[in-house]
């Protein structure tokens, strides 16, 4: 007896539906392997001294075809904080070739660290910039330039500067470098409080600048310095051009229920004026380096793309500049 043509469609389509599942069934599924790790101290390592707080790359400091990445540990006590200098070495093989203890600051237990890379000396010579808690009198910003020479970045600073802040950095926010204006000099924005929290501290964001690009005699020039807007200072700092003005944006979140403030650069050199200030959630919301800009849904228009502590995700538009 002949089948109908509906039964004979059926029966061919359950043919390929089997033959699918079974095709995926036999499909190794995508998955990601640690393929390293650095030792931890109950394995006898010593670096990093604690928590690592931040890390940028990927670079090739040494131009050796491998790359290179920057870490800084925070609440390390006292074992202080330090910065670390990582490069693969082969196939999935990453070793540490310089870290920096920094032993000669004064930091309480709950001590910060944040690391940026920049050229504020324009020599072609990266540097590893470090802001980390000192106390009145001694130098939270610690600059190591790369040597090529000895192909190694030295075990004494460059560089050190206090922030001309008298009651020095109670807490380090988060340090970026970046060019943020119509000069040929990079400047490294920085968000630190300068006592505890509360009446007792004020939030600052500072934009600075090396002047002189001389790190033997540095002149250091404060471009900019709010301490006014914010009441505690943020642990994210976002240099773009999100509104596509040709003009830098600096981007920070306060630590007060999710405050983001906007500065901009005027389009004169070391001049900027604040943009926006306004309150994303009222809710307790904090942010750590959660700040990523882009045009995902690609109208034309680039977002700002933010994540708080409680897992929220949420995005704004350039309308609102």
């Amino acid at each position: 007896m002949k089948t109908s043509l509906p039964i004979r469609f059926l029966a061919i389509l359950g043919i390929v539906i089997i033959f699918v599942f079974q095709l995926f069934a036999q499909t190794p599924e995508n998955k990601f392997d640690k393929v390293w790790q650095n030792l931890t101290w109950a394995e006898g390592a010593l670096y990093p001294s604690g928590p690592l707080w931040n890390m940028v790359g990927p670079y090739d400091f040494d131009n050796d075809g491998f790359s290179d990445f920057v870490a800084s540990s925070s609440w390390s006590g006292s074992f202080l904080n330090g910065a670390y200098h990582y490069e693969a070495s082969a196939d999935n093989q990453i070793e540490l070739v310089w870290w920096y203890h920094f032993a000669e600051l004064d930091t309480a237990v709950d001590n910060f660290s944040a690391v940026t890379v920049g050229d504020l000396d324009g020599d072609g010579n990266k540097e590893i910039i470090v802001l980390c808690d000192a106390p009145a009198g001694q130098d939270a910003l610690q600059i190591f330039e790369w040597d090529p020479d000895s192909a190694a970045f030295p075990i004494v600073p460059t560089a050190t500067w206090d922030l001309g802040l008298k009651q020095g950095v109670f807490e380090a926010g988060q340090i970026v470098a970046a060019n943020l204006d119509s000069d040929d000099n990079e400047e490294i924005v920085v968000s630190v409080m300068d006592g505890p929290w509360g009446s007792a501290g004020k939030s600052h964001l500072m934009i600075i600048e090396l002047q002189n690009k001389s790190f033997a005699l540095p002149s250091w020039k404060i471009e900019m310095h709010d301490s006014v807007t914010a009441g505690w200072s943020g642990y994210a700092i976002y240099t773009t051009d999100l509104d596509k003005d040709n003009l830098q944006e600096i981007w920070t979140v306060a630590w007060d229920y999710y405050r983001m403030i906007i500065y901009e650069n005027t389009g004169t050199e070391d001049e900027y004026a604040l943009q926006s200030a306004f309150y994303v959630s009222l809710n307790d919301e904090f942010s750590n380096q959660g700040l990523v800009a882009a045009n995902l849904d690609n109208n034309n228009f680039n977002e700002m793309y933010a994540s708080t502590h409680l897992g929220t995700l949420w995005g704004i538009a350039t309308a609102v500049m």
